[in-house]
C-alpha cells in the first residue's frame, strides 16, 4: 500500500525539526511502516520545504517530496507570507504534471491537518484516489470564521472517503452541520509513545509547567493572573515554547513578581525530563483538538490541570485523572493552590493519568486503528 501524507500548507519537515516536533510527528508513520505485513506500507510525505530527502533517509519505507528549485526558494525567502502562499499553490499545480506518474501509483491520500486538505481534493479529482482527512480542529465551529473557509470545509468533507477526528464531540457537530453519515467519520486520538513518556523519580524543580505555543488561544495570560492571586511568590513557573505573546507575558510576570522562565525550544524526545521535573502541568487553552502535550504529561504520570473546554474534558476526568477548572482567574487559582499543597492528591492523579494513557492513547493501539481505516476504503 502506498500512502501519500500531505503536510499542512506551508509546513515542512525542517520546520518540524525547528519546533522540536519532528520525532513526535514521524513516530506514527515509522510505527505504521514497521508493523505493516511484510513492510508492505510505504509512506511518502508531501512537504513544502526544500531538498528534504536526507531528513528521512534513516527511516525504512518513508520518503519525501519537497521543493528543489533554487530560484523558487530565493523568491520564497524574500517575499511576504502572501507570496509564499502563491508559491506553494503554483508548486502544487505544477506537481500535478511533474509527479503525474507518482500520483497515479498512490493508493491513499491523507492530510496531516485540515489546512492542506484542498490539495488532497484536487489530487482525488485528477487521479481518482482514496482521500482521508485528518483533523485536530475544524473551521466551522469557530465564531467569526469566514464563509469561504466554511465552504472549503464543506467541499473537502463531501469529497473525503473517511474523516479522522481526534475528539469525539467533533463527530456529532460535523455530522449535524454538514449532513454527513457518521460511518464516514472515525475517532482516532493522538497516540503517545508510552515507553518514552513514562514516569521517573526526578526532583520536582518546577511548580508549574506549560508546553506549547505562546499565543492568544492558549490563554496563558489567565494562568499568570491566577498565579498572581494570593500565591506564594516563590512558585517557579516554566513555559516551553515561543510565540507572539512571549514578551508581553514576561513583562507581566516581572511586574507581578512571578518567577517565570521560558525555554523557546525543547526537542520532543527531551520533554519527558521536564514533565517529570514539575509538580503540575497546566493547559489553560481556549480551544484544543486533542492536545498532545496534555497526553504526554499524563503518560509521564504528571498531575495535570486544564480548563473545562470539551477537548480537555474528554481526556481529564475531574479529580480522577486530573483537575478541571473554569476558565477564570479565581477557579484556576483555587485549583493551583489545592494541587500544589497536596502531595498525595498529585501522586494519585498522576498514577491514574498514566493508566488512562496506557489504556486509551498508546501509539501501538493508534497504529492498529489507522491501518484498519486504510484497509476499509480500499
Amino acid at each position: 500500500m502506498n500512502l501519500l501524507l500531505l503536510m499542512t500548507t506551508g509546513m515542512s519537515l525542517q520546520e518540524w525539526i525547528n519546533l522540536g516536533q519532528f520525532s513526535r510527528e514521524i513516530s506514527l508513520y515509522k510505527k505504521l511502516t514497521d508493523q505493516s505485513v511484510n513492510n508492505s506500507l510505504k509512506v511518502t510525505i508531501y512537504s513544502y520545504g526544500y531538498n528534504e530527502s536526507h531528513l528521512v533517509e534513516d527511516y525504512n519505507n518513508i520518503n519525501v517530496i519537497s521543493k528543489t528549485d533554487k530560484l523558487l526558494r530565493a523568491w520564497y525567502n524574500i517575499k511576504s507570507w502572501k507570496w509564499k502562499v502563491i508559491v506553494d499553490r503554483l508548486w502544487n499545480l505544477s506537481n500535478l504534471f511533474s509527479y503525474k506518474k507518482f500520483f497515479k501509483s498512490i493508493d491513499v491520500i491523507k492530510t496531516n491537518q485540515f489546512p492542506g486538505a484542498l490539495f488532497g481534493v484536487i489530487l482525488k479529482f485528477f487521479f481518482g484516489k482514496k482521500l482521508i482527512l485528518r483533523m485536530g480542529y475544524y473551521y466551522g465551529h469557530i465564531v467569526g470564521v469566514t464563509w469561504r473557509k466554511q465552504f472549503i470545509e464543506k467541499l473537502c468533507f463531501s469529497y473525503a472517503d473517511k474523516i479522522i477526528l481526534t475528539n469525539k464531540l467533533a463527530i456529532d457537530y460535523i455530522s449535524a452541520r454538514y449532513n454527513l453519515l457518521e460511518n464516514k467519520m472515525v475517532y482516532i486520538p493522538n497516540g503517545i509513545d508510552i515507553e518514552l513518556f513514562s514516569p521517573t523519580e526526578s526532583k520536582r524543580k518546577y511548580d508549574i509547567l506549560y508546553v506549547g505555543r505562546i499565543s492568544e488561544i492558549k490563554n496563558l495570560a489567565l494562568l499568570l493572573k491566577a498565579i498572581s492571586i494570593n500565591q506564594d511568590k516563590g512558585v517557579k513557573v516554566l513555559f516551553i515554547g515561543s510565540g507572539e505573546l512571549e514578551e508581553d507575558l514576561k513583562n507581566y510576570a516581572n511586574n507581578n513578581n512571578i518567577n517565570l522562565s521560558v525555554i523557546a525550544r525543547v526537542d520532543n524526545n527531551e520533554l519527558p525530563y521536564y514533565y517529570n521535573s514539575s509538580k503540575i502541568f497546566v493547559l489553560p487553552s481556549k480551544l484544543e483538538g486533542n492536545p498532545k502535550v496534555l497526553l504526554e504529561a499524563m503518560s509521564c504520570g504528571a498531575a495535570v490541570l486544564g480548563t473545562n473546554i470539551s477537548a480537555i474534558s474528554e481526556v481529564i476526568s475531574h479529580l480522577k485523572t486530573g483537575y478541571i477548572c473554569k476558565p477564570n482567574e479565581q477557579s484556576m487559582n483555587k485549583a493551583i493552590t489545592i494541587m500544589l499543597n497536596d502531595d498525595n492528591l498529585r501522586k494519585s492523579l498522576g498514577t491514574a493519568a498514566r493508566e488512562r494513557i496506557k489504556s486509551n492513547f498508546s501509539l501501538d493501539s493508534i497504529v492498529d486503528k489507522e491501518l484498519e481505516v486504510y484497509k476499509s476504503i480500499l
